[in-house]
């Protein structure tokens, strides 16, 4: 699409098909490594990240000189929530086949820059050579409707006009009846109440029955 006033309008049309979207296939095994060095790793040196939104964050630097944006537990309200929630977009990303959609993510106990005590906390891999703020039509179409697909299975009420980055050559998958299957729910149970579980379950079952999405 060659405006941004021509894609609005074909996602205000309200139905896209899901139909080429399907079928990734992560490597499980080199993202089950990389979350576990995220989680066990040394931390070398915790400061202050300039950009960050209502949540505090800290850029920590791991052993190895890998970079990574923690947001501590004790940083905002419902902390502990917000932090569980981090590391399930994550994992919800990774059921969809959309390990290229956000940085890795867990939560792990961390000493708090601010209160010097040991509190949960999000640490998310960051984007090397991002582009903050980015024009949407920089974008695929796919990537604008893998985001959409993401965001309705996630309930996220907070795609604002800054809240995304472009990283160049990413690519897209999804495979929602993976996400709806409650046997593949073990990781996120233990990051989501059973609440906000059953909802992510039920969007994507919606999404993955009906093969469209409507806005």
């Amino acid at each position: 699409m060659g405006t941004t006033s021509t894609r609005r309008k074909t996602l205000l049309a309200g139905l896209v098909s899901l139909d080429r979207l399907l079928g990734s296939v992560n490597d499980d095994r080199a993202l089950d490594d990389l979350e576990r060095f995220l989680l066990e790793t040394r931390i070398l040196a915790t400061e202050g990240f300039s950009r960050h939104g209502a949540h505090r964050s800290y850029l920590v630097i791991l052993a190895g000189g890998i970079g990574v944006l923690a947001k501590p537990a004790d940083t905002v309200a419902n902390g502990d929530v917000v932090v569980g929630r981090e590391a399930a977009a994550w994992t919800i990303a990774r059921e969809l086949g959309w390990s290229d959609l956000l940085g890795a993510t867990v939560r792990r106990t961390i000493r708090s820059p601010d209160s010097g005590q040991e509190v949960a906390a999000s640490l998310q891999v960051l984007w090397p050579d991002y582009r903050p703020i980015a024009d949407v039509n920089l974008f695929s179409d796919e990537d604008v409707w893998r985001a959409a697909v993401f965001d309705a299975v996630v309930a996220h009420e907070d795609r604002n006009n800054n809240n995304w980055v472009l990283v160049p050559d990413s690519g897209i998958r999804v495979a929602l009846s993976r996400l709806a299957d409650p046997r593949q729910a073990a990781d996120l149970g233990n990051l989501l109440d059973q609440q906000a579980l059953q909802g992510v379950q039920e969007r994507a079952a919606r999404l993955a029955g009906t093969g469209t999405l409507t806005l």
